[in-house]
């Protein structure tokens, strides 16, 4: 059974897995962090990291945002802006009465996109991406476009890659 803890502390921290035979590490940098509390006595601390080389240089392709609860913790993985998403930009975290959504946008020359990712925090700290929601917006014109993608089942999220859920 693979067991993982997570070190978070202002600046750097390290990412411990125990595996079969010995523990490895992984060192990151915390770009930011805050705690977001919700009235049913849940707290999530939310960390967005970036992994560093052995030099301290970091490593770009390993953006994420870690969500950290008492019992729990999920990963989402961010693309490489204009390497994997063109002009890819991570705009913001809110908090929402029974989650969060996480807001991103990219794109450029005709259209923008901009996704809306709703995701449900349960009693039991675990995440549910309940939908999608995709405005394409054209640069030309007036024209937006809204789409809503209901995500059905639920499934429990532990780790997610954005890329997977993008409009490309």
């Amino acid at each position: 059974m693979k067991q993982t803890l997570l070190l978070v502390c202002i600046g750097s921290c390290m990412l411990l897995s125990r595996g079969q035979s010995s523990f490895h590490y992984n060192r990151q940098d915390t770009l930011s962090n805050f705690i977001v509390n919700y009235n049913n006595g849940i707290s999530c601390k939310i960390i967005q990291t970036i992994d560093l080389a052995e030099n301290g240089r970091q490593i770009d392709s390993t953006w994420k945002i870690i969500l950290i609860f008492d019992t729990n913790h999920v990963t989402i993985h961010l693309p490489i802006p204009d390497e994997e998403v063109k002009n890819f930009s991570f705009d913001s975290i809110r908090k929402t009465r029974h989650g969060i959504d996480l807001i991103i946008s990219y794109g450029g020359g005709s259209f923008i996109i901009r996704q809306i990712f709703k995701m449900e925090i349960t009693i039991q700290q675990q995440i549910y991406l309940r939908k999608i929601i995709s405005y394409c917006i054209r640069a030309d014109s007036i024209i937006k476009r809204r789409t809503v993608k209901k995500n059905h089942p639920k499934n429990v999220i532990s780790e997610i890659n954005l890329t997977s859920y993008m409009v490309l």
